[in-house]
């Protein structure tokens, strides 16, 4: 019978990712790589979308430029996450909203009231992004997602930068 008891203990051991010197630091960076991918789908899904929205219902011409430069830097991005989150074994939900879905911020609106809750909302995203980020470079446990998160940061601090200006000027 202890021979029995210690295989199931072992057993559970591996299952608790404590079998094989993993550390409770090594499974919470496993956590924090699964919340990543998850989050950094989700957000750049959004981003996407809420600028197809920009690039048709804007009303400045620079609200329009900029969320088409948001469109073509975050549809590759996105495309990387859905990648890694396969290599890293993470199954990511469907990113695709319904085809009516709107961002309950946008829905009705037109002209210049768009225009800054577009802008409201890119700067709150833009700010989950970089924390995110910045989180995931911190705390991470794959190299993989760490490179990721140290190739494209700068990026969305720079976007960050631009869309807070831009909001500036047009309130």
């Amino acid at each position: 019978m202890r021979p029995a008891f210690l295989l199931v203990a072992a057993a559970l051991a591996m299952l608790n990712g404590t079998a094989l010197g993993q550390t409770a630091a090594d499974r919470g960076g496993a956590q924090q790589d699964r919340t990543f991918i998850e989050q950094a789908a989700l957000e750049g899904a959004a981003l996407v979308r809420t600028a197809e929205l920009a690039m048709a219902r804007a009303n400045d011409d620079r609200i329009r430029t900029f969320a088409q430069r948001l469109v073509e830097d975050q549809t590759p991005i996105n495309q990387e996450i859905a990648i890694l989150a396969g290599d890293t074994g993470i199954g990511l939900a469907s990113t695709e909203p319904p085809p009516d879905a709107e961002p309950a911020d946008l829905v009705g609106l037109k002209g210049a009231g768009f225009d800054r809750a577009w802008l409201g909302e890119t700067v709150a995203a833009h700010e989950r992004l970089v924390a995110l980020f910045e989180r995931q470079s911190a705390e991470g446990g794959d190299d993989r997602l760490r490179r990721f998160t140290a190739n494209h940061l700068p990026d969305f601090q720079q976007k960050l930068t631009i869309v807070r200006s831009l909001a500036d000027e047009i309130r």
